[in-house]
């Protein structure tokens, strides 16, 4: 028998002698086994030396493919392999080897028995790892469960081999789940004294408690309890002309008069020249909220008057860009009834206006009764900013000669000087949209002495602005007036 074990040792080893007995190797290498020398066969020879025997195998005959064709020469042809494999050459011959191979099989009762041990693969099993396992009215038995993220951190929930559950996680923020024999645990970290004094020592004491209620109790004591001289009227809000666009819905002002398009769930082209009457929104302060973009035009003069004329009115105009931009304007209507006109240009305006067109959308105009009032004098510590109109029946500015000190007449001179050189001008104002009257502060900041401090530099949004303070300018023109005045009494005494 050829075992495959090509070395080892063993105790004993028994082999068939000259008589066919099996025999004890050593016995047989003995002089009472008569055998007195060893030789090889073959590629199998012996090398002697001393009292040793070498067995040498020589595979040199097999180490080419020629050797090989050689040997494997009777396997090479289909004749050959034809003849090997004769027996199975036949559908018949195949289909009887295939028959005795699934005998075993051949009934449903046999594969029935050989299956009863098998998961279906219709089984909830076959989803792990592909989709959620629904466990029916059966439960999980594990030792830790762990949750996984979309983002990396994980928790797990797992038994602390006590009974209690726990809530683990890979950080301080994981936090925990606490249930009574945990909470219980806790607990009785802090049911002695000598436990709670070393927690207890960094705490604020009862004398601090008291020191701290008493300030903030004084504190409350300067507050009022209700805003005696503030009051709100939340009033009513009355929408004249709502229009409205999303994706799926698309309501447009139906202009009185002028041509535009509508553009369904997204805006309105409005060419310049539309405008649209306000019937009956009574006298009052208005309000106008619309999204605007350029078209063609890339500015819009919006204007309105009473239906009747131009006199009066009211106009700003809006520089537009690419992008849609929503714009706030305030207007005051004089009639019972409106005109709201967009790039109309009323009469007696300096504005101007390009013959185009321009996109709106969600143009709303309404009114609304709601105020504040303040009915006690109002202290600021800081800048009052206002973005609208500020009105009052006077305004007194502090002018007390116990906090001016070095008082010097003005030189008259300077006075003329400043009136020679700075000229009031008409312009548009960008911020508010309106045609104005007055000066340019870098005009009076040139020509003006700088210790006069006539303008002085304000933040809006960020944005430096130079700023003029046109009640100072009265000082300007005092003097100028009583250097004519002198002029005219010498005229008239010469």
């Amino acid at each position: 028998m050829i075992t495959g074990i090509s070395q080892g040792s063993f105790a004993r080893i028994y082999v068939k002698n000259i008589d066919g007995q099996m025999v004890d190797i050593m016995t047989l290498l003995g002089s009472a086994g008569g055998i007195t020398e060893v030789t090889g066969g073959g590629i199998v020879s012996i090398v002697a030396s001393a009292g040793a025997r070498q067995v040498v195998v020589d595979l040199a005959s097999y180490s080419t493919t020629a050797q090989m064709n050689t040997i494997f020469g009777t396997y090479s042809t289909t004749t050959q392999m034809n003849s090997i494999f004769d027996t199975h050459s036949t559908t018949s011959q195949m289909n009887a080897a295939i028959v005795n191979a699934i005998v075993g099989y051949a009934t449903t009762s046999q594969v029935a028995t050989d299956l009863s041990g098998k998961i279906s693969t219709s089984h909830e099993s076959n989803k792990i790892g592909t989709a959620d396992v629904d466990f029916g009215a059966f439960g999980v038995l594990t030792r830790k469960i762990i949750f996984d993220s979309t983002i990396g951190p994980i928790c797990w929930l797992e038994n602390d081999d006590t009974g209690k559950l726990q809530l683990g996680g890979i950080n301080d923020a994981s936090g925990g789940v606490v249930t009574m024999p945990i909470l219980d645990a806790n607990l009785a970290l802090y049911t002695t004294t000598t436990l709670l004094t070393p927690l207890l020592a960094g705490k604020v004491d009862s004398a601090d408690l008291v020191s701290y209620a008493a300030s903030v109790t004084q504190a409350l004591v300067d507050k009022e309890d209700v805003l005696n001289f503030y009051s709100e009227v939340v009033g009513t809000t009355t929408t004249i002309i709502q229009t409205y666009v999303t994706s799926s819905i698309s309501l447009h002002l139906s202009w009185t008069s002028g041509v535009y398009s509508n553009v369904s769930g997204s805006h309105q082209v409005v060419d310049t020249g539309c405008w649209h009457t306000l019937n009956n929104i009574g006298v009052g302060e208005t309000h106008v909220v619309l999204d605007l973009r350029a078209g063609t035009a890339d500015h819009i003069v919006l204007a309105t008057n009473d239906t009747t004329s131009w006199t009066p009115y009211e106009a700003i105009r809006l520089e537009l860009t690419s992008s849609f931009q929503t714009f706030y304007w305030t207007f005051n209507s004089t009639g019972a009834s409106s005109n709201f006109h967009v790039g109309v240009i009323p009469t007696g305006s300096s504005l101007t206006q390009t013959s185009g067109n321009f996109h709106m959308r969600n143009l709303r105009i309404y009114r609304t009764t709601a105020a504040s009032t303040i009915s006690e004098k109002l202290v600021c510590a800081e800048n009052l900013v206002c973005s609208k109109s500020a009105s009052a029946t006077n305004f007194i500015s502090t002018s007390d000669s116990s906090i001016k000190e070095n008082q010097t007449d003005v030189s008259t001179s300077e006075c003329m000087e400043l009136l020679r050189a700075v000229i009031p001008q008409t312009y548009h104002r960008t911020d508010i949209g309106m045609e104005r009257l007055g000066f340019i502060a870098q005009h009076v900041q040139n020509a003006a002495p700088a210790n006069w401090n006539l303008t002085a530099m304000q933040y809006n949004n960020g944005q430096a602005l130079l700023g003029l303070d046109y009640s100072r300018l009265t000082a300007v023109l005092w003097q100028v007036c009583r250097s004519l005045e002198g002029r005219i009494i010498a005229l008239e005494d010469a």
